[in-house]
C-alpha cells in the first residue's frame, strides 16, 4: 500500500517549499517546510477546505491575534497568508518548527506517565494558558496532540483554534473535530466556553496521563452526554495508589460547573504540585521516577529517605518487588535490608567474608541472593536473614545472576563463561550451559520460564532451554546470515513482556531489538554516544530505557 504523502508535498507556498507532511487533521495538514532563501525549517499548517468570505475574514483575525502572542511556552507563529484565486484560496500559517514532535507522540495512549513528569508538563502549559487568558483569549483545544516539544525540550502550546474555529462555526460540523470531544468542557459543549474550559481540558489530559485513558470514552454522543452529566470515575478505581490530595485536585479541575474549578489554570497547576508534597508519596509516582526521559526539563527531586547503615562504599542496591524495601551490599562485607520510606534497617546479613557486589530479590520478595568476592553465592530469607544455602562458584569471579520467574531456580555466570542453574531451595545443580567462549555479562529468563538469554564479552547472545541446557538460537555475526550482530561486548539482555523480542545492549553504542525465535533484527537504536550497559522494557512493552557510559538514560518507543 502506498502511503499518502499529502496533497501539498513538494509544492511551494510563499517562500516555503513543503518537504514532508508531519500530521493531518480533519480540516488541515501540517508540513515540514524549508525557506527557499534562508534554508531554515518551519512548520506550515495548510487548511484543506474552501472558505467562505466570512471564514476568510475570521481566519485573518484569528491569525493576527495568535501571531501577537509572545510566551516561552507558546509555539511562535511566524507568518500567515493565502494563495490562489478568490474562488479557491489556500490559507496557511507558518509556525516555528518543533523538532521533537508532540506529547502524544512521546506518550502513546494507554501508557501511564510518572506524576513528577506530569507536574513538569502542567506547569509549563498552565503558564502559557494563564498568559493567554490574560489576553482575553481561550485556547479551546488543549490535548496532547497540541502540546509540542521544542528544540530545548520545553513544552509549547500550539493550535489556538485557528482551523477548528473556522470550521466549527458551521452548523453541525463541530463533532468532526478529531479528538477534541474527549477534552471538551460542558460549557464549551453548550456553546459558552470560558477560560476555565481550558482548565477542564488540561484536567482531562492529566487524568489520561495518570491512568492511560481519558475519563470518558465511547461514541461521540456518549462522550458528550458523560461530559455534561456523569462524574469522572475516581482515579483509584483504575488501580492507582496516588495521594488523596492529588485525586482531589484533578477532580476539582473536572467539576461540571466551571465556577467550582480553581480560580485560574495557574492555581490548578500550583495545587497539583503542592498535592504531591503534602500527600503520602504513592507507589505509582515513586516506582517510575527513574524512567523520566532525559529530554524532560528537570524537576526538583522528592526527598524520601537516606540510609547510612553501611560503613564502607556500597556496590549494589535492589528494590524489593513490592517496593517497600531496598537491599544493598557493600565493601563492609554485609548485605543490608532497609525500609524505603523511613530508611530503617530491617536486618544486616554478615555471612560473606569479602565485599558484597551483587544482590537480587526473588520475584515473590521472600528470598535474596547475594554474591561476594569470596566466590560464594548465598541464598537467604529477606525477613529473617536465615541462610537457605550457600555454594562456592568457580574460582573466577561470578559476574551475574538471575532468578527464574517461578522462583524455583537461580542462574549464575562466572568469568569462565559457564552458566549454572541451581534449585533455589536446596542448592542442587540443575543445568550447566557451556556454549559461551567468553565471560558472560548478562542473564535473563523468558517470562514463560522456559528459556534463558545470555550475553558475553565477544558480543554473542545465546538463547537456550533452561531445563535441558540445549541451545535454541545463537545470535552472533558469525552464524546468522541475515544480520552481522553486535560489534562489541553485550552487557545487558531483556525479554519483551510477550517473550517475542529481545533487546540487547552493547559496547558498540547500540541497543538492538530482535526476534527471540528467529534472531531476525527488528530495530537498532543508535542515539547513545558511548557503550550501552543496560536496557529494560516497560511492563507494557511500549518503551525501553537504556543507560550508557555517557551518563545518560534514554527512554524510547519500541515502535
Amino acid at each position: 500500500m502506498v502511503r499518502d504523502a499529502g496533497r501539498y508535498r513538494d509544492k511551494q507556498l510563499g517562500n516555503y517549499r513543503l518537504l514532508q507532511r508531519l500530521g493531518k487533521g480533519a480540516f488541515a495538514e501540517v508540513y515540514l517546510g524549508q525557506h527557499i532563501h534562508l534554508d531554515t525549517p518551519a512548520a506550515i499548517k495548510v487548511l484543506t477546505t474552501t472558505l467562505t468570505e466570512d471564514e476568510v475574514r475570521f481566519f485573518r483575525e484569528e491569525a493576527r491575534t495568535v501571531r501577537n502572542l509572545k510566551h516561552p511556552h507558546i509555539l511562535p507563529v511566524l507568518d500567515f497568508s493565502m494563495e490562489g484565486s478568490a474562488s479557491s484560496l489556500t490559507p496557511y500559517i507558518v509556525m516555528e518548527y518543533a523538532p521533537n514532535g508532540t506529547l502524544r507522540q512521546r506518550h502513546f495512549r494507554n501508557v501511564r506517565i510518572p506524576l513528577l513528569t506530569i507536574i513538569s508538563y502542567v506547569k509549563q502549559v498552565a503558564s502559557a494558558l494563564q498568559y493567554v487568558h490574560g489576553q482575553r483569549l481561550i485556547h479551546r483545544d488543549i490535548k496532547p496532540e497540541n502540546l509540542l516539544i521544542g528544540v530545548n525540550n520545553e513544552i509549547l502550546v500550539s493550535d489556538f483554534g485557528i482551523a477548528t474555529g473556522v470550521r466549527s462555526s458551521r452548523k453541525g460540523e463541530v463533532q468532526n473535530i478529531a479528538g477534541t470531544v474527549y477534552y471538551m468542557a460542558p460549557e464549551q459543549i453548550t456553546g459558552t466556553p470560558q477560560p476555565a474550559s481550558d482548565q477542564y481540558a488540561l484536567g482531562v489530559v492529566v487524568y489520561e496521563w495518570l491512568v492511560g485513558t481519558p475519563p470518558f470514552t465511547g461514541t461521540y454522543d456518549e462522550i458528550i452526554a458523560r461530559h455534561l452529566s456523569a462524574p469522572p470515575p475516581p482515579l483509584h478505581q483504575h488501580g492507582m495508589t496516588l495521594p488523596l490530595e492529588v485525586e482531589e485536585v484533578v477532580m476539582k479541575a473536572l467539576a461540571k460547573d466551571y465556577h467550582q474549578r480553581f480560580a485560574s489554570i495557574e492555581a490548578f497547576a500550583l495545587a497539583l504540585e503542592n498535592s504531591l508534597s503534602t500527600g503520602t508519596p504513592s507507589t505509582h509516582s515513586l516506582s517510575q521516577r527513574t524512567t523520566l526521559p532525559p529530554t524532560i526539563p528537570p524537576v526538583p527531586p522528592i526527598y524520601i529517605s537516606t540510609y547510612d547503615g553501611h560503613t564502607a562504599p556500597i556496590w549494589t542496591v535492589a528494590w524489593s518487588p513490592d517496593m517497600t524495601h531496598i537491599a544493598s551490599g557493600g565493601q563492609d562485607r554485609t548485605a543490608q535490608v532497609w525500609e524505603t520510606k523511613t530508611g530503617h534497617c530491617s536486618l544486616t546479613y554478615t555471612e560473606h567474608s569479602s565485599l558484597v557486589w551483587s544482590v537480587v530479590w526473588s520475584t515473590d520478595g521472600s528470598l535474596i541472593a547475594s554474591a561476594g568476592d569470596d566466590n560464594s553465592v548465598q541464598i537467604w530469607q529477606s525477613r529473617s536473614g536465615r541462610q537457605i544455602f550457600s555454594y562456592q562458584s568457580a574460582p573466577d569471579r561470578l559476574w551475574t545472576m538471575a532468578w527464574s520467574p517461578d522462583n524455583s531456580r537461580i542462574a549464575t555466570a562466572n568469568n569462565d563463561g559457564v552458566i549454572r542453574v541451581w534449585h533455589a531451595l536446596n542448592g542442587q545443580q540443575a543445568t550447566i550451559y557451556r556454549e559461551h567462549a567468553a565471560r558472560v555479562h548478562a542473564l535473563a529468563w523468558s517470562p514463560d520460564n522456559s528459556r534463558i538469554a545470555s550475553a558475553d564479552y565477544q558480543g554473542t547472545v545465546q538463547i537456550w532451554n533452561s531445563q535441558t541446557g540445549q541451545r535454541t538460537l545463537l545470535y552472533s555475526g558469525r552464524l546468522l546470515q541475515t544480520y552481522r550482530g553486535h560489534a562489541a561486548a553485550v552487557y545487558s539482555v531483556a525479554w519483551s513482556p510477550d517473550a517475542k523480542l529481545i533487546a540487547s545492549a552493547s559496547d558498540d553504542h547500540t541497543v538492538q531489538i530482535w526476534q527471540s525465535l528467529s534472531g531476525n533484527l527488528v530495530f537498532t537504536y543508535r542515539k547513545h554516544t558511548a557503550p550501552v550497559r543496560s536496557a529494560a522494557w516497560s511492563a507494557n512493552g511500549v518503551l525501553i530505557a537504556s543507560g550508557a557510559l555517557d551518563g545518560t538514560v534514554h527512554i524510547w518507543q519500541t515502535s
